[in-house]
């Protein structure tokens, strides 16, 4: 019996090492993805690219989004469910805010210079539309998805 409680709690340790190292992974990706063009923009030689108010918004939902998703895990790994369902609350809030901001930053880019030449082409930026608007439906998606199967585990 000790050896399967030993085993149990192991799992559960490994588990937890996972899912925290996952998140960190992911906020590594986002951070270095959008380094070069946002968070880092002011500190390369290179011209740095229009940043809006909007985008700003944006910007700062998104990062916050990747944020609540490491507090979220370290939560769950320290057994403050009630904080993180507390936070899950919250975190819904700031997905809706995401989701629009990232609609409209979509819908108002400044890349939209719509030419003969580019016309029909991923360089078309009606056509390159497709991209930021799969993102947010999939993300929409997987935010209802989380929220349901927690409301079913709940």
């Amino acid at each position: 019996m000790a050896i399967s409680v030993a085993a149990a709690q192991e799992r559960i340790v490994s588990e937890r090492r996972f899912f925290t190292g996952m998140a960190v992974s992911m906020a590594a990706v986002a951070f270095a993805g959008f380094a070069h063009t946002y968070y880092l923009a002011g500190f390369q030689d290179a011209p740095t690219p229009v940043l809006t108010p909007w985008l700003h918004v944006h910007g700062a939902l998104c990062s916050a989004w990747v944020v609540l998703l490491i507090v979220q895990v370290r939560l769950i790994a320290a057994g403050q469910r009630s904080v993180h369902a507390l936070l899950g609350s919250a975190g819904v809030i700031v997905a809706a805010a995401t989701l629009f901001a990232g609609l409209y930053v979509a819908f108002h880019s400044q890349r939209r210079v719509h030419t003969a030449a580019n016309a029909d082409t991923l360089a078309d930026p009606y056509v390159f539309l497709i991209f930021p608007f799969t993102a947010v439906i999939l993300f929409a998606l997987f935010v209802t998805l989380g929220v349901m199967a927690q409301a079913v585990m709940s």
